[in-house]
């Protein structure tokens, strides 16, 4: 059970999260949320159930200035990028820090974007309020890679923005390290939680699942590839969409000549878990990610991973909770080794469920914010 102290009683908690209004509005047109707007509106949620007065920061889908789903609040304001960038344009910057005046919370969060915790630190020193940045990617302690997408400007705005930052939380303990070692910065790692009701009842059928967005670091024109390799391994595959639909195209020009590979495309959130419980595997193909929510969505429903270079912390191997190949050979004979072993299958599952549960529950991640926020509250 979480204890939360009378001082955080009715404090206001604000997540900035551009992408996150159709997970809270299912009916909302457009836009795709993925697994950290997820990851902060599970937590919103809970902190909202012990007392917080939870807000959310979110784009222009069409919807009322201010709604309320529950007991959290979302407003409206705009993300606007600068032509080919992906740096917000500055009017809608300012349009912001008005409304984070109005909202007037007593701590901010945010994942992502980073380029504006720039504009959230200025906010919070002049206003009072505690600012604390959620590691998203790996790839946040990559300069270089953070100066390719969004040039020497974005890289000043998030070293600068970390600057300011009150507290930064991380997902894994490798992360921690990295922050603390490039910015100085204290560091909690607090891990991903379940988002996917608890469900006993899952009964597993033969096909090999991969559910990502279109982003270029997961890769998902490798699942022909290895639909073309395994013809006689079922692969069931799920892609949501970012600003543009690069990659739908692709996938389904190729499905008339692969009967083996089923392709859905975007999927509601409510409806994924189906998707998870009657894998037999899920693979993934990332370049780069944190502690991916498609991890935690398998071993939940006793799904193993076989990971083509994501391990994070190396739990899987640790574990046991599948395999992590290196390369797109090995990726191959894992998936058929595994795919005619159900037993395998099978045990493989019973640990990634039990990890899953031991290591990434609701109630610990919320404790510890509940912590972190009495740590940086003065009245506590």
């Amino acid at each position: 059970m979480v204890k939360i102290p009378s001082c955080l009683q009715g404090k206001r908690v604000c997540f900035i999260s551009p992408s996150a209004y159709p997970l809270l509005d299912p009916f909302a047109g457009g836009g795709w949320s993925g697994g950290a707007e997820t990851q902060l509106i599970t937590i919103g949620r809970a902190l909202s159930s012990l007392g917080f007065d939870v807000h959310f920061v979110v784009d222009d889908y069409g919807q009322p200035e201010s709604v309320k789903f529950g007991d959290v609040t979302a407003h409206r304001t705009t993300f606007r990028h600068m032509g080919g960038s992906k740096l917000y344009i500055l009017s809608d910057w300012w349009r912001l820090f008005r409304l984070l005046r109005k909202i007037h919370a007593d701590f901010y969060l945010i994942k992502v974007p980073p380029h504006l915790l720039s504009l959230l630190g200025l906010y919070c020193r002049s206003h009072g309020a505690k600012l604390i940045f959620i590691g998203q990617k790996d790839s946040d302690l990559d300069e270089n890679r953070i100066r390719q997408r969004q040039g020497a400007p974005g890289w000043w705005l998030y070293r600068t923005g970390i600057g300011m930052t009150d507290f930064v939380v991380a997902q894994t303990e490798s992360q921690c390290t990295g922050f603390r070692d490039k910015f100085g910065k204290e560091v909690l790692v607090i891990r991903n939680v379940l988002t996917l009701e608890e469900d006993n009842d899952i009964s597993k059928d033969d096909y090999v699942l991969w559910v990502g967005n279109n982003n270029e670091d997961k890769q998902a024109h490798l699942v022909p590839e290895l639909a073309r390799a395994l013809p006689h391994v079922r692969f069931r595959m799920i892609m949501a969409f970012g600003p543009s639909q690069k990659g739908d195209s692709f996938i389904r020009n190729q499905l008339d000549e692969l009967p083996n590979l089923e392709y859905l495309g975007t999927v509601p959130f409510s409806e994924i878990a189906d998707h998870y419980k009657r894998a037999r595997l899920f693979i993934s193909t990332s370049k780069c990610e944190g502690f991916p929510n498609t991890f935690l969505q398998s071993w939940q429903y006793r799904t193993p991973v076989i990971s083509l270079m994501v391990d994070p912390d190396g739990v899987i191997e640790r574990h046991d909770l599948g395999r992590v190949s290196g390369t797109f050979d090995n990726l191959v004979r894992h998936i058929r080794e595994l795919h005619a072993d159900p037993a395998q299958c099978e045990k493989l599952g019973g640990n990634a469920r039990r990890y899953a549960y031991e290591h990434h529950s609701l109630e610990s991640a919320v404790q510890k914010y509940c912590d972190l926020f009495a740590g940086l509250d003065a009245t506590c």
